[in-house]
């Protein structure tokens, strides 16, 4: 029994441009958005503290603020430390 007749494959025509496919203008990952509600967190939860503080409560006025300002920097060093070991191991 002879084998069973194949249809052509259909070519494109020579004149259709080749498909590209572009992202949308503001797309980011969802890991920037984690860690940017993370950073936003961490500021406004002391800047919370900050403002309900009792007026004459000098001390803790001062520790809110010092770690209102101090805790975003410091998550972005560990972060950018973390990254740069997650480089180093993935390149090996």
């Amino acid at each position: 029994m002879p084998p069973p007749a194949r249809k052509p494959a259909a070519a494109l025509p020579p004149s259709s441009p080749p498909v590209v496919r572009r992202r949308p203008r503001f797309q980011f990952p969802l890991y920037i958005l984690m860690i940017l509600m993370t950073v936003m967190g961490m500021a406004l939860a002391p800047a919370s503290y900050f403002m309900r503080a009792d007026p004459n409560d000098t001390r803790g006025r001062a520790a809110a603020l010092i770690f209102m300002l101090a805790a975003p920097m410091f998550l972005v060093i560990v972060i950018n430390v973390a990254y740069q070991i997650f480089r180093r191991y993935r390149r090996r």
